[in-house]
């Protein structure tokens, strides 16, 4: 679940490969370690990272409405995503009091995929001075959702631990919701998340991917190839040819989460997330590996 929430808006990298040069049966090494700390001597073939960019007239504004309010934020910088039909202008917009809301507008659907909202220099933000409960607050996030996507094509992922806020030193107690979209019951790399404060007030909103499956589209290759014995195969190659100079018979790997994306290009992937454990004890390495399809 860490692979959408952990990609931060601060990682900014070139797009060095063609995905219109993939070939059929080839696994790419998309990622190495954890949190993008990527090892010097491992080598990342295709970087599923966003990369910023000035487009357009740097004095634009855009006009954006949140909880019921409207916000003019002025222009800040374009993200260029990896990922089909999300590339989106950035904007900022803050008041005299130090109220700041950031967001993303979608470049291809012109609608809002992302927001934070607060006050800088430690003003709490308020909208109501009553505690709500966490299915109060599950209820706004549920509303929040409806109004922007297709609720339906959303399934709510819960943990104990998502049951309980979090504190926020500025904002006090916060709740977050996560809901993924699936493609035919399978995981897309679509995680839409939430933070509702405990007083009800909106504190962010993420939904930068949504754009990326279309699911009018016919997803049978990513599918079949999600489910394959032979996308099996073809990791396991990969895998011991990074791990070459390894003990063959010692190496173990496992797969710890996996998904369908569409990337820039259109064309579909299966993203494995890949636990790799060299020596075969519990000291293991993260890989993130991506098979075109």
């Amino acid at each position: 679940m860490k692979r959408i929430l952990y990609i931060t808006l601060s990682i900014v990298m070139t797009l060095s490969f063609s995905a219109c040069s993939l070939g059929k049966d080839h696994v790419l090494i998309t990622g190495f370690g954890d949190g993008g700390n990527y090892e010097s001597d491992r080598t990342v073939e295709y970087y599923l990272l966003n990369e910023i960019k000035q487009v357009g007239k740097k004095s634009r504004t855009y006009d954006v409405e949140i909880g019921g309010t409207v916000y003019t934020g002025n222009y800040v910088e374009t993200v260029i995503s990896p990922y089909y039909k999300c590339d989106a202008d950035v904007f900022e917009y803050s008041d005299n009091n130090g109220f700041h809301v950031y967001f993303w507008i979608n470049r291809s659907s012109k609608e809002l995929v992302m927001y934070t909202l607060g006050y800088l220099r430690g003003f709490e933000v308020l909208s109501d001075t009553e505690t709500k409960t966490y299915d109060e607050c599950y209820q706004i996030a549920l509303d929040e959702l409806g109004s922007r996507l297709n609720i339906e094509d959303y399934y709510p992922y819960k943990t104990e631990d998502s049951l309980k806020p979090f504190h926020d030193a500025d904002s006090g107690d916060v709740y977050e919701f996560l809901f993924i979209k699936k493609v035919n019951s399978v995981d897309t790399n679509i995680i839409i998340s939430f933070s509702i404060s405990a007083n009800g007030a909106y504190r962010s909103y993420s939904a930068g991917l949504s754009p990326s499956i279309d699911c009018s589209k016919d997803h049978s290759a990513a599918i079949e190839a999600y489910y394959s014995e032979r996308s099996l195969e073809l990791l396991d190659e990969k895998i011991r040819s990074i791990y070459s100079d390894q003990d063959q018979d010692k190496l173990t790997w496992d797969i710890s989460s996996k998904y369908i994306s569409k990337l820039r290009s259109g064309r579909e992937c299966v993203q494995f997330e890949i636990r790799v454990y060299p020596e075969g004890d519990t000291k293991k390495d993260s890989l993130l590996l991506l098979l075109p399809v």
